[in-house]
């Protein structure tokens, strides 16, 4: 198994790359905390499971650009707490995010946790697992189910972008942006974008979250240097 990891904290990153060298049946193929190492599809190639700190893809951009340009790779995401919400869980999975593990397991259960996502299953951590069942069954009973773009766009609405700016963040045309915007708004049964966002966050789509807009990364930044584009 070979295995690359992307986390923000050093004492984190590097006690981790250490269970992977001495665990057996695993290549550690190296340890960063930028993304943009990933971009090149040439490295992606040679990585079959990505273990990938939640925070430095709150939106999973990131997640949705890998998986579908290589869908054989395997995300395995260490959340923090901040991220503990239904928008961070349902958004991941529908961008192919296969596993979720909180920070705070331990080493066997995340190495157990990169051996499950490698053979094709997905794995939820209990307390991440109840977050997304919650959050199915209360969509489900409101009757509200949107898109995986349409919830990407939502989510950048309730950080407060207009149009533009939510273009230039998912790669896709203004007017697409917009066309979103009116299928969110007929769906929620929505005045507006204001009450858009209010409307999901009563029904569970949305849930306040302690993390800030200013910790995410630039997608533009991030995956730009290949030209690439997040799929619609």
């Amino acid at each position: 198994m070979n295995v690359a990891i992307f986390d923000s904290i050093p004492l984190f990153r590097d006690a981790l790359s250490e269970q992977v060298r001495r665990a057996g049946g695993m290549r550690l193929l190296g340890a960063t905390a930028s993304l943009s190492v990933a971009a090149d599809p040439r490295v992606q190639r040679d990585i079959d499971v990505i273990v990938l700190d939640a925070v430095l893809d709150p939106y999973s951009h990131f997640a949705n650009f890998v998986t579908a340009s290589q869908p054989h790779v395997a995300i395995l995401a260490v959340v923090r707490e901040p991220l503990y919400n239904a928008a961070y869980v349902q958004t991941a999975l529908s961008s192919g995010v296969r596993g979720m593990i909180p920070r705070t397991s331990t080493s066997d259960e995340m190495l157990g946790a990169m051996h499950k996502v490698l053979g094709g299953d997905r794995y939820l951590h209990p307390a991440l697992a109840r977050i997304a069942e919650h959050a199915a069954e209360t969509c489900g009973a409101r009757g509200v189910e949107l898109t995986r773009r349409e919830h990407e766009v939502l989510l950048l609405i309730a950080e407060g972008l207009q149009s533009k700016a939510i273009a230039t963040a998912l790669f896709i045309s203004a007017e697409t942006v917009r066309t979103h915007v009116k299928n969110i708004c007929k769906k929620l049964a929505a005045r507006d974008r204001a009450h858009a966002v209010a409307t999901a966050f009563h029904v569970g789509l949305l849930q306040p979250s302690r993390s800030s807009r200013a910790s995410v990364p630039n997608g533009r930044a991030m995956l730009g240097s290949v030209g690439s584009r997040v799929a619609v």
